[in-house]
């Protein structure tokens, strides 16, 4: 008899193109990972995965069978759902992934406040400011800032974000205040590679909207380190001001340009099509819609 634990460590080996990825995803260790897809294989009668080279694959036969398998586990999963929310009770694993800035600044405490709310829900967060795969990454919904490529996704927009450019004291003692964009071009500049901007910032100049080519000194695509690289004195940064709120307040950056900022952000909330009915993402979005602006 086939196992569902099997089905669902074969579905997430695939999706992450490794078994030791695979028990990660599920919270268990990999010999308990190769022991349940050896089960499956034997179970049906071939060989599903491709073990050769650095990344496992699946066989032609494995590819479509794992088709099948994802349709069946997501079958499941809302019977599940469906049982669980006559008693009004969420549970299972809700898989997260969160830019890691707008996590530690926004996020954090709500997905706490989340969980507390809703004792048999596991959840299982990832920081990374990528773009959210969720194939490989297994995750029910992403959260990130600003606007987002289209993907066929699914989006929900909360909290504008407003933007703020700033610099350490020193640095600007070093370099000069500037006060005018054109000016930017003196300047290093500290730049935030997950935008698809290159180098350049679009802002407003006399009543209309401009990009601007900067100097680059240091790019990321962490906004956090970014921010510490402003702080160090690098460079000037446009952020989102909630990554360097506390830096502002305590003067270990000022703003600069203010009359020269960019409209502000959005959070976005991406889900694919498959968690479009599923409550524990739904429930995670009606929360947050109570507590952030949209």
């Amino acid at each position: 008899m086939i196992e569902f634990a099997d089905m669902a460590t074969y579905v997430a080996a695939v999706e992450t193109s490794s078994i030791s990825q695979a028990a990660l995803r599920l919270g268990i260790v990999k010999s308990v990972a190769s022991r349940r897809i050896r089960n499956l294989e034997q179970a049906v009668g071939v060989t599903l995965l491709d073990r050769a080279g650095n990344r496992i694959r699946p066989t032609e036969v494995g590819a479509v069978y794992y088709a099948k398998c994802a349709r069946i586990l997501e079958a499941i999963e809302s019977a599940q759902e469906f049982v669980s929310g006559h008693n009004n009770l969420l549970g299972g694993r809700l898989r997260v992934s969160a830019s890691a800035a707008l996590l530690g600044a926004v996020l954090a405490p709500l997905l706490a406040e989340f969980a507390h709310a809703h004792p048999s829900l596991t959840l299982d967060v990832d920081a990374d400011d990528q773009r959210p795969d969720f194939q490989s990454g297994g995750y029910d919904v992403a959260f990130r800032e600003g606007r987002q490529p289209d993907s066929g996704l699914l989006m929900r927009a909360f909290d504008a974000a407003p933007f703020v450019i700033c610099a350490s004291p020193g640095y600007l003692e070093a370099h000069g205040r500037p006060a005018h964009p054109r000016e930017l071009e003196t300047h290093q500049c500290l730049l935030y590679a997950c935008d698809g901007s290159g180098s350049s910032w679009t802002l407003p100049v006399d009543g209309e909207m401009r990009t601007l080519r900067v100097r680059e000194r240091l790019r990321s695509t962490s906004r956090v380190q970014l921010a510490y690289a402003a702080i160090a004195g690098l460079g000037l940064l446009l952020s989102p001001r909630y990554v360097v709120e506390e830096a502002l307040a305590d003067g270990r950056l000022l703003q600069v340009l203010d009359d020269f900022l960019p409209p502000a952000d959005k959070m976005v909330v991406l889900y694919p099509e498959s968690r479009r009915h599923s409550k524990k993402v739904q429930a995670l979005i009606a929360f947050l819609g109570e507590r952030l602006t949209t």
